[in-house]
């Protein structure tokens, strides 16, 4: 398995590189069939407040479109004040993924939880 941490990552190379080498890294791994995890503060903002912003949520979306195995909280969950809430919060995203398919109606996506 591999591991990729963007924090560590983001102190090598330049930040607007960061999405760019995580696809590179995540297709390379997926195409030798390991696995791959993503670390990073992906629910940032839930180390201060209930709810993730829409680029969060987002991101953990294109995360696992990418092909990642798992994601790895970091702050969220170490230092934050929600860390149950960021847990249920990933949870239910990753749940939601799992679920999704590109034929999935609106009607669907919009009458589930």
């Amino acid at each position: 398995a591999l591991l990729i941490d963007r924090g560590d990552l983001s102190r090598e190379v330049p930040i607007v590189k960061i999405p760019f080498l995580q696809r590179r890294i995540v297709s390379s791994v997926k195409s030798r069939d390991k696995p791959i995890y993503v670390a990073t503060n992906f629910l940032e903002s839930m180390i201060e407040y209930h709810q993730p912003n829409r680029a969060e949520v987002n991101d953990v979306i294109s995360t696992l479109e990418m092909g990642a195995t798992g994601l790895i909280l970091a702050a969220e969950t170490a230092i934050g004040g929600h860390p149950i809430a960021s847990v249920r919060t990933i949870r239910r995203l990753i749940e939601n993924f799992e679920r999704w398919t590109p034929n999935t109606s609106f009607e669907e996506l919009l009458s589930a939880n």
